[in-house]
């Protein structure tokens, strides 16, 4: 069995797109949080479309949605996707690197310059290209968009990114295909690995998962670098509704920025041979909510009390001087105040507001920054404060999560050309699934179908 700690889809705060989710030393990195009835709300729908019949090459799309019913609606930390095991599904060494494999669509819903989480943000990565899975060969974030050798495909592609050796220690991907855009003024990078069925993981706050080898294929997509630090950034909150398309094309395209080579032709997605009714599967799992007022911990500025607002996606909601800072814990409510603990971080992007951390250190991965991950929430000196003294500890998860599955059963039938629209079939009311409690990503976000994640770090 290969073992590997994923963040499969895992969003974090203060990081535009950073979505991944060992066993063994890095399992201590990822404490379990709490399975009960009262998780944050969580809609997630998912979808597949396939294309063509019985045995030939055939592109798969994928649509995953988070929160497109209304408020409130906790965005996902862990999202992996599963392609059934009859599928074929091409070892990234057999294809030319550089070669177009797919591409990813995205309409993800950000809050800029501490402004509320409510502003539209499409992200395009177009194309996705065959990666090289080698990862004795490495490139380090900041190398991963350079040309060093003038063959006019990215470093990061010809070159294993060094941080997804620390997220998935000893193991190597069947296959990685990944793009690289400029956005807003800043490089971003979004990596999916498609991982053998038979790979067990540790996710963040979940811990284990040991998915079934009759699952599939898992994928999951990590944007950009959940292992380095958090930035100061004009994107202070990533939050729902989400909107992805994700295609994977076969055959495969030719790189239009190469020259010399015609990476197309390559079988990168086959149907089974046997007509019949093949099962996808997608796993999400939602961010806490340590308070249970029905906003998670990433959105909530207040996560050890219930906020005075009930939607910091709205100006002014609960947040009477319009700072960031809901008025539940805003030592000055009628003061505006951006950043009052002077860290460079301003308050909603800041995982401990009022706690100076110019790390933003959250080793549990819950949302609630370590220097604030404590009975003492505002490290007054004190537990007088109101909602404390909390139960928070930065050593394990703080909040009950909700997890969903849902399945799409592909019926492989459809003539040549023909395009099977696959039923939702979501069962989130069920005890088995919602009472787990258990990405990403990414980001985005999943800006993805199989994501981690979690923007920590941009390159400028």
């Amino acid at each position: 069995m290969r073992e590997a700690a994923a963040k499969s889809h895992w969003h974090g705060k203060g990081a535009l797109v950073a979505l991944a989710l060992a066993v063994g030393s890095l399992a201590l990195l990822f404490p379990h949080g709490s399975a009960k009835a009262d998780a944050p709300p969580f809609n997630v729908t998912y979808s597949i479309q396939v294309s063509a019949a019985p045995g030939q090459n055939a592109e798969l799309h994928h649509k995953y949605n988070v929160g497109a019913n209304p408020w409130p609606a906790a965005f996902h930390k862990n999202q992996i996707t599963f392609i059934p095991p009859a599928w074929g599904v091409a070892d990234g060494d057999d294809v030319d690197i550089g070669a177009v494999v797919g591409k990813l669509i995205s309409q993800a819903t950000a809050g800029w310059f501490n402004n509320p989480c409510n502003s539209a943000l499409n992200i395009d990565f177009d194309p996705l290209l065959n990666c090289s899975i080698d990862t004795s060969q490495t490139v380090t974030f900041d190398e991963q968009f350079g040309d060093t050798n003038t063959n006019n495909i990215p470093d990061g592609c010809d070159k294993y990114p060094v941080f997804l050796k620390t997220m998935f220690p000893g193991i190597t991907p069947r296959a990685r295909m990944a793009s690289f855009e400029y956005v807003s003024g800043n490089w971003v990078s979004v990596n999916f690995l498609i991982l053998e069925p038979d790979t067990n993981l540790t996710l963040p706050v979940v811990g284990a998962f040991n998915p079934e080898a009759s699952w599939g294929y898992l994928s999951m997509s990590v944007i950009n670098d959940p292992t380095g630090p958090l930035v100061a950034d004009q994107i202070t909150d990533l939050c729902p509704p989400l909107v992805t398309d994700t295609y994977d094309y076969s055959p495969t395209k030719d790189n239009p920025a190469t020259t010399g080579v015609n990476e197309s032709g390559h079988a990168w997605r086959t149907n089974p041979t046997a007509p019949g009714t093949y099962t996808f599967r997608c796993y999400a799992t939602s961010i806490q909510d340590a308070d249970n007022d029905d906003i998670d911990n990433e959105l909530d500025t207040c996560p050890h009390i219930v906020n005075a607002g009930n939607n910091p996606r709205e100006a002014y909601n609960g947040d009477t001087d319009g700072d960031g800072l809901d008025n539940a814990c805003d030592p000055t409510p009628g003061t505006a105040n951006t950043d009052p603990d002077s860290d460079g971080f301003p308050n909603r992007q800041d995982k401990c507001p009022l706690v100076s951390d110019v790390s933003q250190a959250d080793g549990d991965y819950d949302g609630i920054g370590d220097a604030c991950d404590k009975a003492d929430w505002n490290n007054d000196g004190d537990t007088t404060d109101p909602g404390e003294p909390t139960t928070f500890n930065s050593a394990v998860a703080d909040g009950p999560y909700a997890t969903t599955w849902i399945t799409s059963n592909a019926p492989m039938n459809a003539p040549v050309g023909g395009l099977a629209e696959l039923p939702d079939v979501s069962d989130s009311s069920s005890p088995s699934y919602i009472a787990l409690a258990g990405l990403a990503a990414a980001a985005l976000v999943a800006l993805s179908a199989g994501a981690w994640y979690a923007r920590r770090r941009w390159l400028s």
